[in-house]
């Protein structure tokens, strides 16, 4: 690891725990999972902490990538690695759940579908306190209520195919 650089207001930034690193990793990456009982990895003196990304090393992770170059991790004791996610990869919460991750970010269907499976994990923070999902229609045709929806298609990720239905069946609505 290179040695930590600091300039201008960035030498004055707080010491944070490991306790704080996950949960600001929490903040800034979304949902993440925690492995009920996980011990965590030694080595050079530091903790390993390997977290498993949503999706594939991109500019949204900028930051992760920014605290390795500017040497917050190191000098709390973290030798953090991040690990792509994204198509063809390893999921979420089977990284966590088999032990190749420690934490990773998912949505919250993903922390129920690996629940469901059986998969010991925790969310133990969250970028957000509502999904920002929302179902949009045409002006000329509009769907504005769920009341409207049978009959129509309507475009959706699978993953999110469970939480609509459970939405629609709660409201007497024929999926």
């Amino acid at each position: 690891m290179t040695t930590p650089r600091h300039n201008g207001p960035l030498h004055a930034a707080p010491r944070i725990s490991r306790r704080g690193f996950l949960a600001k990793s929490a903040a800034a990456s979304g949902v993440m999972f925690l492995p009920a009982g996980m011990a965590s990895a030694a080595g050079h003196g530091l903790e390993k902490v390997v977290h498993q990304l949503g999706w594939v090393k991109s500019i949204q992770f900028g930051g992760h990538f920014a605290a390795i170059e500017q040497g917050y991790f190191e000098e709390e004791g973290i030798e953090a690695e991040f690990v792509a996610g994204g198509p063809g990869g390893i999921g979420t919460d089977v990284a966590v759940g088999t032990g190749q991750a420690m934490t990773s970010d998912t949505d919250v269907e993903g922390t129920v579908r690996a629940r469901i499976s059986g998969i010991p994990v925790k969310a133990f923070g969250a970028i957000m306190q509502k999904a920002p999902g929302a179902i949009m229609s045409l002006a000329e045709n509009p769907l504005t209520t769920l009341a409207d929806f049978p009959g129509k298609t309507i475009a959706l990720p699978d993953g999110l195919r469970p939480q609509l239905t459970a939405l629609m069946v709660t409201a007497d609505v024929d999926p």
